[in-house]
């Protein structure tokens, strides 16, 4: 009996799928080169089955290292960059002029993450304001509206008035040589909680604590500041005495040139 031959049947995947036969799956590619018949060789004793198999898994290795090799090259592709990072960030394309090179080449640049310019924070619209509180006015670039003069930016005043939007500060300005009380309405994008009476109210809270235990143990004692006096003297002991006097003005020595 004659050896037997494989049918092969062309997929829409270019893949060669052996119908019949003992011969492994071998790719469309390879199938279609003929068979090396005087290559050192190489293609005698290709009749049995174990040596073509082996000698079409060393064409595969080869194929296999030449892409390896391939994919290792670390030429310069501009039309292949791959970019690390978060696909969700804004990205500007900007054309800079490298040194040396002459002509403007496109670069990537990052120019800050997703929303991070102009949003506002939903605290600035749920913190609460009270008449007598007191409000620092910084001035938000990003919301035109109620925008108060740049006098009062960095300014600290009291709340004398709340309506929907906008919050009404009293700000001490000085005009010439007296002092005016200024009464403005100003966004509330454009004030946050002041932290100036923040040490007050600590103050506050410990000279209480203070009052109450002296209390308990009946004692009175005063919870006032009192200014920091002088430095505690000293005696100072072992120290050697040395007398330093002037070296009176010599004209004549000068000239020849001084001592």
């Amino acid at each position: 009996m004659g050896s037997a031959e494989a049918a092969v049947v062309i997929s829409s995947d270019d893949e060669a799928i052996p119908v019949a036969g003992k011969l492994p799956n071998v790719p469309l590619e390879l199938s279609l080169h003929p068979l090396p018949q005087d290559c050192n060789g190489v293609g005698e004793g290709l009749d049995d089955p174990a040596a073509f198999q082996e000698f079409l898994a060393s064409m595969l290795d080869d194929k296999k290292s030449a892409c390896d090799v391939a994919a290792t090259d670390d030429g310069d592709d501009d039309d292949c960059v791959v970019l690390d990072g978060d696909p969700d960030k804004a990205v500007v394309v900007v054309n800079e002029e490298r040194p040396g090179q002459g002509g403007p080449e496109e670069e990537l640049q990052i120019v800050a993450e997703k929303g991070e310019k102009g949003y506002i924070p939903l605290t600035t619209y749920l913190c609460t304001y009270k008449i007598g509180d007191y409000v620092d006015v910084k001035v938000n670039g990003a919301v035109h509206k109620g925008m108060p003069h740049k006098f009062y930016h960095g300014r600290t005043g009291r709340v004398w008035n709340v309506t929907k939007r906008a919050i009404g500060v009293e700000i001490n300005k000085q005009v010439g040589n007296r002092i005016i009380r200024k009464r403005i309405h100003v966004r509330v994008e454009h004030v946050q909680p002041s932290r100036c009476t923040e040490e007050f109210c600590l103050r506050k809270i410990k000279n209480d604590q203070l009052k109450a235990d002296a209390k308990a143990r009946g004692e009175v004692i005063s919870t006032k500041r009192q200014p920091e006096g002088p430095k505690p003297g000293f005696m100072v002991e072992g120290a050697t005495l040395e007398t330093v006097t002037p070296i009176p003005y010599d004209v004549v020595n000068d000239l020849k040139g001084g001592y």
